[in-house]
């Protein structure tokens, strides 16, 4: 069988796609034969996804042909041969010396994956072209088929094995692999694949006269070949005839890939012994033309002179003027070309005769567009023609009465740069335009005003020649003097109010002067008759105000007195709180104030039983008044009182002193009176209290009432040792002063405490109570006692007792205690419910009592659950299935015990399987669990899980039954014995899709281990999926370590339950 390979030199493009890549390796167990006269066996394993073709075993020294091809959408991404990666291969060629394990791993394609699409050509040499190529992974023509054929995917870099298979009645004739010739072959292969390609084949019938041979000729245009394809009889010759078009001629002949010469434009194949591929080349055959380039001043040309040019070549000729030219005119063979030059190059395109090219140049020049705005002119003006690096000079004249304002050069102002009216443009290389503006010429005209006045405006700006009208406000009372300009002689406007300055050619300074108007004012007279004060003056006084103004009139009477009256030219004037406003004075005006004393009213009121030396009267401002008060027989002054307010009196007699207002005396009598003082110690009060006036004969009654918690202690009265009834004390035909005080004291609470047979009550704290005062009574129950009942004054709180305790938060009343204890009755029976788990016996010989309840029921009704009770047996060892265990409960008080049986499921282990790893992170394992050492670096909080399977099998006789398990873990540590466990390492086992159990690997550091029981087990076993995972809480820290722990799997049979 022949093979080709198609190097990486022959490949085109590379087609690329992003996918997932999911890689998943089952294990199988290989064995092998190490005898050299046998056979060597071939075990192959895949990820999936793909096929593969081979046989299970091989004759000693032979080559394993391999096929493999992926499934639809994915490349093979691996290959290895007894662990060792080998080259990817769609057709593998292993040396069977011994015995083999290939696996294959095949990934979906991604982007960094080929998809190579294969295009078959076909040609029958008879003339015949069939194409195709494009589909399945095998692709089958009417010609035969082409393995693999159609889009494949593959990985960079893989080589891929082709088979041909054709069909009845064609054979090879001739073969290209993406245009390179290759000897046919049935199977070729093609490496280092990184992009699609094309195989060409070319077929013949097999029913053509076997004693014949196919000449078939080809070339690559611009000629013929003369026949193209013919049958030639065995032994016999053939004349060919090779025709170049014109303008080409032969470069090379092929036969059968082989070179040869032409005679005369023949080519004779004689004694023909097999079939002929004659492959004819020809070229353009190159004739040289001249192309004379000539040039002028000012510029050159690239090439220049007689220019060889190869027939049909196309000829960039370069032309470059000086600086400040440009090309004038292109002239070929006397024609104008000028316009078929582009960025300085003329292109002769298929140069097929000889041609005389001339150039000329031409000094640039560039316009300069000279304008202006008005109010002046430019010199020159409109647009100037200035040839290339020339100056030009803009002469500038402004009309009278304006300047220049701009000058505008390409948009940007230069007017700096103008010098004496004249602007220069230096160096022009380019158009350019230059706007000259002008602008009328303005003066500042100040206006400054003296004292008195001011003037509007005060600063303007007016243009060349214009005038400016000045208009002058002088205060009130006040007239426009005279004006200057610049400080010349005085002008007085014949209108003093306003001036016009006219043709102003340059600045001015304007001063404006005020002066008093004596005919716009008026006299005011003030005479002031009395005490008081008229616009702060004290005397008669004149002020002098402007006519048709106003002048206010404030009158301000001294103390004592008040404004009478105003008179104004001696008629009499109505005021608003002393002020009078004179309007619109026309004339000299008199004013006259007048004011007078203030008078004010006593009223005097006399009561019953008495009289008074004054009656009601007028008096003036700050005079003085007596009153003398005499009461009747038996009676004596009760009180007196100025505007409500009590006074004393002297010897019966008062002084109303510096009257200033109205006032009210009254005066009142009753009869003789006596003091009674009344007072209360403290944590009471008395009503009335102080002193109190009781007159004559008459009785008096108080009140004492004492605050909450507390009572009457002592009663003194006049000094002598007194009683209260109910609180209250009277005197009686008051005929003296008196006195009574009363002091008050804590009210003492008792409380009773009767105990009864079988306790005691004790207080916390010690007698006497007071009122107010908290108490915690706690009751204790002698031994095989219990605290049956309390009553507090006869009514039964035992309910509200806690902790034996009853508490009274704050005594008010006297109170009575008694507390009832009994004796406990005998325990009737007890009972016992759980446990929490099955017992494995193979991992605990200890019962675990975790979950079991045992409760103890009294012959009174009552129970309790009890902790101190007793179990035979705990050593399960050696037991299997259910185990009855004594529960035993003694109370030594009562003389009871009490027991009963509680049962246990013990599942007694059959014997223990075998676990091996097979797989740790998806890579392959093969060993003992025992034994096997988990890498856990890189484990991170929250990060990716660590996956490992493992596979149980059964070494205890057990095989071919069904068997139920129990699964557990304990003993964990670390390699390196710090059993850095607290990092919150997750460990999960599952199996057929159940979970069966998951925890902290912290939480089993100590040996407690995780179990579960997994139930019914098939008799071939079980595989048992574990992930390791750390939980994000475990901070930043990443595991830099490995790990090793027992793992146990045990068998117990089901009815031994």
């Amino acid at each position: 069988m022949m093979r080709a390979r198609l190097t990486s030199e022959q490949v085109a493009a590379i087609v690329v796609s992003i996918v997932c890549i999911v890689t998943v390796a089952a294990v199988l167990t290989l064995t092998w034969d190490d005898s050299p006269d046998g056979t060597s066996s071939l075990s192959v394993e895949t990820s999936g996804h793909g096929t593969v073709s081979y046989e299970d075993s091989y004759p000693f020294g032979t080559v394993a042909d391999v096929w493999i091809t992926p499934d639809d959408g994915y490349v093979i991404y691996g290959i290895t041969v007894d662990g060792e990666p080998v080259g990817l291969t769609n057709n593998l060629n292993v040396f069977m010396d011994r015995d083999r394990d290939i696996f294959i791993d095949f990934r979906e394609a991604s982007s960094d994956d080929v998809e190579v699409e294969v295009d078959v050509s076909i040609t029958e040499v008879m003339g015949i072209i069939v194409t195709g190529g494009i589909g399945d992974v095998s692709k089958t023509y009417e010609w035969g088929t082409l393995t693999p054929g159609g889009t494949i995917s593959v990985v960079p870099g893989t080589s891929i094995t082709f088979t041909l298979t054709l069909a009845d009645g064609y054979r090879f004739v001739d073969m290209r692999i993406n245009g390179n010739e290759v000897p046919p072959s049935e199977t070729f292969v093609v490496g280092d694949v990184t992009a699609d390609m094309n195989i060409e084949l070319w077929l013949m019938k097999t029913d053509v006269d076997p004693g014949m041979y196919v000449i078939h000729a080809e070339h690559n245009g611009h000629g013929s070949v003369t026949p193209s394809d013919c049958e030639v009889a065995a032994g016999g010759s053939v004349t060919l005839t090779v025709s170049p078009n014109d303008g080409y001629m032969v470069s090379s002949v092929l036969v059968n890939y082989s070179e040869v010469e032409l005679s005369d434009g023949k080519l004779v194949l004689s004694d023909i012994d097999g079939n002929k591929v004659v492959s004819v080349t020809f070229e353009e055959i190159e004739y040289t033309e001249t192309v004379t380039v000539s040039v002028g001043d000012n510029g050159t040309v690239s090439p220049s002179g007689d220019v060889p040019v190869a027939y049909g070549d196309d000829l960039t000729i370069s032309i470059v003027p000086d600086e400040g030219y440009r090309i004038s005119k292109v002239t070929m063979d006397g024609e104008d070309v000028t316009s078929s030059v582009t960025g300085q190059e003329l292109v002769l395109r298929e140069v097929k005769s000889n041609h005389d090219i001339t150039v000329a140049f031409e000094k640039i020049t560039y316009t300069v567009a000279v304008s202006s705005g008005g109010h002046g002119s430019v010199d020159p003006d409109g647009d100037v023609l200035v040839e290339y690096g020339d100056s030009l000079t803009v002469k500038i004249a402004p009309d009278t009465g304006y300047v220049l304002k701009s000058v505008i050069l390409d948009g940007i102002d230069v007017t700096s740069s103008v010098s004496g009216l004249v602007f220069v443009l230096n160096d022009v290389v380019s158009d350019h335009s230059v706007r000259v503006e002008f602008e009328v010429i303005t003066y500042t005209v100040t206006v400054t005003a003296g004292e008195n006045g001011s003037a509007d405006p005060t600063t303007s700006v007016v243009e060349y020649g214009k005038s400016l009208k000045i208009v002058f406000i002088p205060e009130p009372g006040y007239r426009t003097s005279y004006l200057t300009i610049n400080g010349g002689d005085r002008i007085v406007p014949d209108d003093r109010t306003n001036y016009v300055i006219d043709d102003i050619i340059e600045d001015k300074a304007v001063e404006v002067f005020f002066e008093r108007d004596d005919s716009a004012y008026a006299s005011v007279s003030v005479a002031i008759v009395g005490h008081g004060t008229v616009n702060g003056n004290s005397d008669s006084f004149k002020d002098e105000v402007l006519k048709e103004s106003s002048y206010t009139i404030t009158s301000v009477p001294s103390e004592g007195y008040r404004l009478s009256k105003v008179l104004v030219d001696n008629v009499e004037v109505p005021t608003s709180e002393g002020v009078y406003v004179l309007k619109d004075i026309a004339r000299d005006t008199a004013v006259e104030v007048v004011f007078e004393i203030l008078m004010f009213t006593v009223t005097v009121n006399v009561g019953e039983h008495g009289s008074c030396d004054q009656q009601t009267q007028v008096v003036e401002y700050g005079s003085d008044l007596t009153f003398t008060f005499t009461p009747d027989s038996r009676y004596a002054v009760h009180s007196v009182t100025v505007d409500g307010v009590p006074v004393e009196i002297v010897d019966g007699t008062y002084v109303l002193r510096d009257i200033r207002a109205d006032h009210v005396v009254a005066v009142t009598f009753w009869k003789v009176e006596f003091d009674i003082e009344i007072s209360a110690g403290e944590n009471g009060s008395a009503s009335p209290s102080g002193i109190q006036r009781v007159q004559e004969n008459e009785s008096l009654t108080v009140v004492f009432t004492p605050s909450e918690g507390y009572t009457y202690d002592f009663v003194l009265v006049d000094g002598e040792e007194g009683t209260l009834t109910n609180g209250t004390y009277v005197f009686s035909n008051v005929l003296a002063d008196h006195e009574i005080s009363v002091t008050f004291k804590r009210i003492v609470i008792t409380v009773s405490i009767d105990p009864t047979e079988g306790g005691s009550v004790e207080a916390s704290s010690e007698a006497p109570y007071y009122y107010g005062d908290p108490l915690t009574l706690t009751f204790t129950p002698d031994v095989w006692y219990g605290l049956k009942s309390v009553t507090v004054n006869g009514v039964d709180v035992t309910a509200q007792l806690t902790d034996s305790k009853y508490v009274f938060s704050a005594l008010t009343e006297d109170q009575t205690v008694s507390a009832v204890f009994e004796k406990y009755t005998v325990v009737d029976r007890i009972e016992v419910e759980g446990p929490s788990k099955t017992v494995y016996a193979s991992s605990e010989n200890t019962l675990d009592t975790s979950g079991l309840t045992v409760t103890a029921y009294y012959t009174d009704g009552s129970s309790r659950v009890v902790t101190d009770y007793e179990l035979s047996p705990t050593d399960l060892t050696g037991k299997s299935g259910v185990v009855t265990v004594t529960v035993r409960y003694s109370e030594s008080y009562s003389n009871t015990d009490k027991t009963v049986e509680a049962s246990f499921s013990v599942k007694k282990a059959s014997g223990e399987f075998t676990a091996y790893v097979t797989e740790y992170n998806g890579a392959a394992v093969n060993e003992r669990l025992s034994q096997y050492v988990f890498d856990l670096k890189g484990l991170e909080p929250g990060g990716d899980a660590i996956t490992f399977k493992v596979k149980v099998s059964d070494e205890t006789g057990l095989s071919g039954v069904d068997f139920n398990a129990c699964v557990w873990v304990q003993n964990l540590q670390d390699s390196s014995k710090n059993c850095a466990l607290s990092k919150n390492i997750i460990l999960t086992a599952e199996s057929g899709g159940n979970r069966l159990f998951s925890g902290d690997l912290y939480g089993i550091a100590d040996g407690s281990g995780l179990q579960t029981d997994v139930g019914s087990v098939p008799a071939g076993g079980m595989e048992i999926t574990f992930t390791l995972r750390m939980s994000s809480s475990a901070g930043s820290d990443t595991m830099n370590q490995s790990l090793s722990f027992n793992l146990g799997v045990y068998a117990y049979d089901v009815e031994g339950q």
